[in-house]
């Protein structure tokens, strides 16, 4: 959705700029499945970048991504029982599979637009 806008040049609509999430690119992700397979027994392991960006980090960067300035309006709505700041435990992973992300927000951001664009295209 912050992509969609961003890319419709008019504002960013959300409901909360505060909350924290851990986001992976798809194909860090896949990654860490493929190097889960020679594994013996059963392990119980995080996948994620261990690193939490904000609802405003996310804008941020697609604003500097796509050189913009648009104006950010926050209904400041918290949701009930919001969890603030979730991030990905890594270590076991990093461990076990000998695995990390390869993907910084920033370029996966960039991959994101650039296949969204390719979609609506036409």
């Amino acid at each position: 959705m912050l992509i969609q806008q961003s890319l419709e040049n008019e504002a960013f609509r959300v409901k909360d700029l505060l909350p924290r999430r851990d986001y992976l690119y798809i194909d860090d992700f896949i990654k860490a499945l493929i190097s889960c397979i020679p594994l013996q027994g059963y392990h119980v392991l995080n996948i994620g970048s261990g690193i939490s960006y904000s609802v405003q980090d996310i804008i941020n960067t697609l604003q500097q991504i796509q050189q913009t300035h648009l104006p950010v309006l926050s209904e400041e709505q918290q949701r009930p029982n919001e969890i603030m700041d979730t991030v990905a435990d890594i270590s076991e992973a990093k461990k076990y599979l000998h695995w990390h992300p390869d993907t910084s927000l920033e370029t996966g951001l960039r991959r994101m637009i650039a296949h969204y664009q390719t979609l609506t295209k036409g």
